[in-house]
């Protein structure tokens, strides 16, 4: 009884080796390499201030009332567009970023983007069709200034604040 107990014993020893068990180690696949690679967390104050360069943001400077540019302005609120788009797509794509800051920021840059459509479509500072709000200077003004308390919103809320 014994030995038959063990030879059993060692037919499933022989068996599990012979069909890949015990002993022998796995070839890594994609999966297990992938999760062993590390995935870099975005950083959403450091992606805005890259895209704010890259873009020719200038954090909205020339839009401010102290400094009002209008040439500039619209410049670099255009830039402001297509930094908060791409802005936008990075923090949804990225997996780290928790889901209520995610859904700040992107509460936040549809906020900048609500701004600079209503530049757009009212034609202010030159960015769209010229309209009947172009000649109204304190609704551009207006936009403008809202457009700089959206972006400074957004900056305070990639920055955890």
């Amino acid at each position: 009884m014994i030995r038959s107990r063990i030879l059993i014993t060692v037919f499933a020893a022989v068996a599990l080796v012979s069909c890949g068990g015990a002993d022998r180690p796995t070839p890594p696949t994609t999966s297990t390499a992938a999760s062993t690679s590390r995935v870099v967390p975005l950083d959403p104050e450091q992606r805005l201030r890259e895209l704010d360069t890259t873009y020719g943001v200038n954090s909205l400077l020339s839009c401010s009332p102290e400094r009002l540019d209008k040439a500039r302005c619209a410049d670099e609120l255009i830039g402001a567009g297509r930094a908060v788009e791409k802005f936008k797509e990075a923090v949804i794509a990225d997996e780290t970023t928790t889901a209520e800051l995610s859904h700040k920021i992107v509460e936040a840059a549809d906020d900048v983007l609500g701004a600079v459509n209503v530049m757009k479509k009212g034609g202010c500072n030159g960015m769209g069709p010229p309209s009947a709000a172009e000649g109204s200077l304190s609704l551009c003004d207006t936009s403008a200034m809202i457009a700089v308390l959206a972006w400074m919103e957004l900056q305070a809320v990639a920055s955890g604040q």
